[in-house]
């Protein structure tokens, strides 16, 4: 890593995120605080990636961009009327992301 491409990185996650709130001005800064809560705790380093604070070494800004897109137009549906949920939102970007889900095993007669 060097701090050219620290800068890089970080300029193209301050750019993608200028291209969301452009397209969705009143719900941009709530899907990236959504998208914080939820990949601070289970992916970290996805969460630097996507707040410019470490290089992109996986590739992931344009994902971690895709998914901030996708969840600031599901709350503009959500307040057009549609039924979109905090665990849709939760839901979606463990998805979008490959966070995986919990899995509760239940239900076994062995």
């Amino acid at each position: 890593m060097t701090y050219r491409q620290l800068l890089e990185d970080r300029a193209y996650a301050m750019e993608m995120d200028d291209k969301v709130r452009e397209d969705y001005p009143d719900h941009a800064g709530e899907a990236r605080r959504f998208m914080n809560r939820v990949i601070r705790r289970k992916a970290p380093h996805k969460w630097l990636v996507f707040n410019g604070q470490a290089c992109d070494h996986k590739m992931e800004l344009g994902e971690l961009a895709t998914t901030h897109r996708y969840i600031a137009s599901l709350l503009e549906c959500r307040d057009r009327g549609q039924p979109v949920t905090d665990l849709y939102l939760t839901t979606t970007i463990h998805a979008c992301l490959g966070l995986g889900f919990v899995v509760i095993e239940g239900g076994g007669t062995g």
